[in-house]
């Protein structure tokens, strides 16, 4: 489990593009299903997901990017926050909690994307078999993608 502040928002950075496909709550517990292919399948070819457990999650709430840019209220519902499917850009510390930005795309809400606040004891990821993923080994993953991207496209 990594329980620094800095670890956690890292993981969300990391996963760049990552669409929180589906969530549940354990007690005190988010587990997030975050598909993310182009990171999963360095893994295992067949893999397109990873599982992410947020211990103890309090404080969630999430910022409204609204589509007329209006002042919207915040949510607090679980239900209402994860209705949309959020696409992760990026995880950042802000005070004592995590902001992780997150785009939406469907066009039935009025707003496309904001800002997802929490604080939490920790994080813990696992691959889509379930095994734990070292935050070492996911940066890893994760630079070595994006240098092949780079290199690919300053090709093209």
């Amino acid at each position: 489990m990594y329980d620094k502040i800095e670890e956690m928002a890292r993981i969300f950075s990391i996963f760049h593009d990552g669409l929180v496909e589906s969530w549940s709550l354990d007690g005190n517990d988010l587990k997030l299903a975050i598909d993310i292919l182009y990171l999963a399948e360095r893994i295992d070819p067949g893999y397109r997901t990873f599982y992410v457990t947020i211990f103890d999650i309090t404080h969630l709430e999430f910022e409204r990017w609204m589509n007329d840019q209006s002042p919207a209220p915040r949510l607090y519902d679980i239900h209402e926050i994860f209705r949309a499917q959020l696409e992760i850009l990026e995880g950042r510390v802000v005070g004592q909690g995590i902001e992780v930005i997150c785009n939406q795309s469907a066009p039935e809400f009025d707003y496309c994307g904001g800002s997802l606040f929490f604080s939490a004891r920790g994080i813990q990821i696992f691959d889509q078999g379930m095994t734990a993923v070292a935050l070492a080994d996911l940066d890893r993953i994760q630079q070595t993608y994006w240098t092949e991207w780079k290199t690919k496209h300053q090709k093209d």
